[in-house]
């Protein structure tokens, strides 16, 4: 599918869209609706967020909707979620399960996922049938994957998409880490993003919810998809900051909605100063979208 870059800013309400395609000029485009027309057009459409911002959130509930609306949204794939979690999510559609308690109960769900951010979501979709997949690594799997090399990954990516993963592995560590370490995270990298996409993948009319990271076009789950079934009708949204909007996001994905930020204390500040120790900064929020993959 070639298409160039969706650029959103704004709140949930109307946001201001500017779309364009190889042979469509560019147009404004302001509701939820309006946006839904071209993710319809994909097999399989990626939410990227920033897993702190609690517009990102609020804004792909409401694309959510919208696409379960017009009959396309068929499955919603979670980052959030692992194998292990499989039964209790099908167990929670099966049953149109709505209480937040009782959901989280039933989803063992992980802490480390902010429930009052993902709980809205998965509470909408369990309650509408619309059936949730696991699409991350169980820990056994990520023991598997940190002890074998990343030979897709340094295919598929070349050089410079390792080094661009390697890059961001050091900026989650205040600029200092081991190579071994660096390695250790890309083979996880790697592994995340070929469960996501044959998670994405299972179903056509499957909505991917993951961190803005592994929704880029150039170096996340889009490359795998298409590597495997190079005709995939695939989109990738990718939730951004106002401050973070460059030209080059149209390189890493197909629409990108820019938002407000969240105000984040300065990790590695706190680190420097000896108010926190580099062990949970490279687990906080220094780059939200990655702040899983910075876990041992």
């Amino acid at each position: 599918m070639t298409t160039a870059a969706l650029v959103l800013s704004g709140c949930a309400a109307k946001p201001a869209v500017m779309f364009a395609t190889d042979s469509q000029p560019e147009h404004s485009i302001g509701t939820v609706s309006e946006l839904a027309d071209q993710l319809q057009k994909a097999d399989y459409v990626i939410l990227g967020e920033r897993h702190d911002n609690p517009e990102h959130h609020a804004l792909q509930k409401e694309v959510l909707v919208e696409l379960y609306k017009r009959g396309w949204l068929k499955q919603v794939a979670m980052e959030m979620l692992v194998p292990s979690q499989q039964p209790g999510a099908d167990l929670a559609v099966k049953d149109r399960v709505s209480d937040l308690t009782e959901l989280n109960t039933m989803l063992s769900w992980e802490k480390g996922w902010d429930w009052e951010l993902y709980g809205p979501i998965v509470s909408w979709a369990t309650s509408n049938g619309v059936p949730l997949k696991s699409a991350n690594l169980d820990k056994g799997e990520l023991v598997t994957a940190r002890a074998n090399p990343a030979r897709l990954g340094n295919l598929l990516l070349g050089e410079e998409g390792v080094k661009m993963h390697k890059d961001q592995f050091k900026a989650a560590h205040c600029g200092s880490i081991p190579a071994d370490r660096a390695e250790t995270m890309l083979r996880v990298q790697v592994g995340r993003d070929v469960r996501m996409a044959a998670s994405l993948t299972e179903m056509k009319g499957t909505v991917l919810l993951a961190g803005s990271w592994h929704a880029r076009k150039d170096i996340g789950v889009p490359r795998y998809v298409l590597a495997n079934d190079p005709d995939a009708k695939i989109l990738a949204l990718g939730f951004t900051e106002s401050t973070e909007v460059e030209a080059s996001n149209s390189q890493q994905y197909d629409i990108v909605w820019a938002t407000a930020g969240v105000e984040r204390p300065d990790y590695c500040a706190m680190f420097k100063n000896g108010t926190m120790s580099k062990g949970v900064v490279s687990k906080k929020a220094k780059a939200p979208e990655q702040a899983e993959t910075a876990q041992p």
